[in-house]
């Protein structure tokens, strides 16, 4: 049991990490035709939506419908904006700098979107 989700949080780092590059990469090219917000927002929802996409096979070796899909774009989203917020707080709120409020919303929200992909992937 250790071992297997040993193995599922390995895959779910790495798929989080090839998803995080292909989001910037997608991003740096918008931004330039696109405004920032906008690019970054299509960037970051294509993001939600590739590890909606693949997170049940690459990460919970399981085959997903359309509907396990949805309820898991609708959790990542869930992840993000509760990482948004969680950002503001730290910033705005406590005066926390930039880079550690980004830090402390990655410590947050990296464990809850394996717990999203988890609960919805393998229910």
């Amino acid at each position: 049991m250790i071992n297997r989700e040993a193995a599922q949080v390995g895959r779910f780092l790495l798929l989080g990490g090839v998803n995080s590059l292909a989001s910037i990469g997608l991003y740096a090219l918008l931004q330039r035709v696109l405004p920032i917000p906008v690019a970054y927002a299509l960037a970051y929802l294509a993001g939600i939506a590739l590890s909606a996409l693949l997170s049940g096979r690459l990460v919970f070796r399981v085959t997903s419908s359309r509907m396990t899909r949805a309820l898991a774009f609708a959790g990542y989203l869930a992840v993000f904006l509760t990482g948004l917020g969680l950002v503001w707080v730290l910033q705005e709120g406590i005066g926390l700098a930039p880079l550690i409020a980004g830090f402390g919303s990655v410590v947050v929200t990296a464990p809850l979107n394996y717990l999203v992909g988890r609960t919805v992937f393998t229910r």
